[in-house]
């Protein structure tokens, strides 16, 4: 258990930690000593990777991305909300077999979710979600 309190006095503290905390960290959360807390108590060796900018798949010659119909940009728009980077990179396969036009779309998406880039993907499907179009 790890509390998060904007309260940052020592007698709050150590009353969490009496209550059973396992660590006391104060807000604002400072989310690299937050995963270190994380990664300490849960025993966690976390693995960091370069952006993969260079290996991001080219967009068609045309330099548009072909979008999927909006029920699917839904679906990923739902995915992305919870993060669940799994479902994302399945759906992101099967938009690459629905349409081959959806290639470049389904494949930098695919990329993202590899690479745990949540905001990233939101980004992209919130874009696409505004529009309300497919092209």
């Amino acid at each position: 258990i790890i509390v998060v309190s904007a309260s940052a006095t020592d007698e709050d503290q150590a009353a969490s930690l009496a209550a059973g905390a396992n660590a006391f960290i104060t807000k604002p959360v400072n989310q690299e000593k937050l995963l270190q807390l994380i990664g300490m108590h849960l025993g966690l060796q976390w693995v960091h990777s370069a952006p993969a900018a260079e290996a991001a798949p080219k967009p068609p010659q045309s330099g548009l991305l072909v979008i999927p119909p909006q029920d699917e940009i839904d679906a990923l728009y739902r995915l992305a909300l919870i993060g669940n980077m799994r479902d994302i990179r399945q759906r992101a396969s099967y938009l690459a077999e629905l349409d081959e036009r959806y290639h470049p779309f389904a494949d930098k998406l695919a990329q993202l979710a590899k690479t745990f880039q949540s905001k990233a993907i939101l980004e992209l499907v919130e874009k696409h979600r505004e529009r309300k179009s497919i092209l």
